[in-house]
């Protein structure tokens, strides 16, 4: 088995090194599974068609949606888990792991089956282009069955992380990512369709990095071990992943619903805007790993450290990580948007000039702004972490569906560019964070007196 002591103290010991030590290792792992989907994207640009670049292009607000409510949804893993290692309940924990990957098989399971029939339809409403549409169809079909393991590796990842190793994870990601490169090259040398070719090295590396998460789960010391001939879904807990879980599947899936209506909007700007709005999608996924990374951390550091009622750590917790983060995503953003678009663009379509030009208007109205998006994120991971994901899915609920989908329905219509779409991102940036930030401090003033509601 595997020992123990390779796994961080989060209740004891210098803060700031151990929440730096924490991270590292989470900001990697995100950026390599975004890198997921940019490898497709660059290897198409290099070695298919423009069209071959929009028609993975044109599923990116699809496959976010999906990835972002499956990553929400274990952050109810993420939530009970922590307050219960920080305790030290030993039985709750059990059956907190052996819930969690029962209830992300079975999930996955269907979600691929619904699905393969679904994909046209999803495509059809969000008007991909007629040109896009096949390889659209194809890629997506083949994403989706890959969704069982997705799930498996997120939610097994988060056992792990939880119980203080981000390490792990990070190693089996990079070995993923890895495979993923090298079929990449591969397949599109091989096969004549390069978008099949790139969404079966995908689906390879995802099942790849959920087989190994499962098997260190189960070599495992300790109470977050899994032991199959035990495993069940224990219908109280399920309960209490779904309760913390859900409303944070929501918030993340928000900000893809009205992507989807954006996207639709974008597609109008043809296969130059398609391509050039993926790359500075892309772009900005990786910049975001950082405080992305970060949040996860404050969640964690938060909720084992409020399970030991430690107020000082807790207080320490949130400080360093929001300090931190914020401060990264002010520089990166800025570098990105001022110094270094246009290069890093070029990489993914070279020689698409009216492609770059359209990425880099992405990357001026979102890039520049990154720094607000951290600071939300941040907010929301410390809610969720005292047990509040309801808040601050009420504030996205307000901030990112409501004001972006009125923009794009009566705003946007008035003065169709490329300036007009983006610049609703920034100002439900700025909207959400005064939210966020109130219902912030009704929380933590709740805290403070003793009045937070038991997991």
């Amino acid at each position: 088995m595997l020992s123990a002591k390779k796994r961080a103290d989060l209740l004891n010991g210098p803060l700031f090194s151990s929440i730096v030590k924490f991270s590292i290792p989470l900001i990697i792992g995100h950026l390599i599974q975004i890198l997921f989907n940019a490898v497709d994207i660059a290897v198409l640009g290099n070695m298919a068609s423009t069209v071959d670049v929009a028609s993975v292009g044109v599923t990116g607000a699809v496959t976010g949606l999906l990835i972002n409510a499956f990553v929400g949804f274990s952050t109810g893993t993420n939530i009970i888990l922590a307050r219960f290692l920080g305790a030290r309940d030993e039985e709750n924990v059990r059956r907190t792991v052996d819930t969690s990957i029962l209830a992300a098989a079975i999930t996955g399971a269907v979600i691929a089956v619904v699905g393969l029939f679904v994909a046209p339809l999803i495509l059809s409403m969000i008007d991909c282009p007629a040109e896009c549409r096949d390889g659209a169809i194809l890629y997506l079909r083949i994403y989706l069955c890959a969704t069982p393991a997705i799930l498996i590796y997120n939610f097994g990842a988060a056992i792990i992380r939880v119980s203080g190793d981000t390490k792990r994870p990070l190693y089996y990601i990079i070995a993923a990512g890895l495979l993923n490169v090298i079929l990449n090259f591969i397949l599109c040398l091989v096969l004549e369709q390069k978008v099949a070719a790139v969404a079966i090295a995908t689906f390879a590396s995802q099942v790849l990095s959920a087989t190994m998460v499962i098997i260190h789960l189960w070599r495992m010391s300790g109470p977050c071990r899994i032991r199959f001939r035990e495993m069940r879904i224990h219908a109280q807990t399920f309960g209490k992943i779904v309760r913390f879980g859900f409303p944070s599947a929501i918030t993340n899936s928000l900000y893809c619903i009205p992507n989807l209506q954006i996207q639709s909007a974008i597609n109008t700007f043809g296969a130059a805007g398609i391509s050039g709005n993926t790359a500075a999608a892309s772009l900005e996924s990786m910049l975001g790993s950082v405080h992305a990374g970060f949040g996860t951390t404050a969640m964690t550091f938060v909720g084992q450290n409020l399970g030991a009622d430690n107020r000082q750590r807790v207080k320490k917790s949130m400080l360093y990580c929001f300090a931190v983060a914020v401060t990264a995503a002010g520089i990166l953003g800025f570098t990105a948007a001022t110094f270094l678009g246009e290069p890093l663009l070029s990489l993914y379509i070279p020689g698409a000039e009216d492609a770059v030009a359209f990425g880099m208007v992405r990357m001026r109205h979102i890039s520049l702004f990154l720094f607000v998006g951290a600071a939300n994120t941040l907010l929301a991971s410390c809610m969720n972490a005292f047990g509040y994901p309801v808040s601050q899915t009420i504030c996205s609920l307000i901030s990112v569906l409501g004001l972006r989908i009125i923009w794009m329905a009566f705003l946007f219509p008035a003065r169709p560019s490329p300036e007009m779409l983006y610049f609703c991102f920034t100002v439900s940036w700025w909207l959400q964070l005064v939210l966020l930030s109130v219902s912030f401090g009704i929380v933590y003033n709740k805290y403070r007196k003793g009045k937070l509601h038991e997991i």
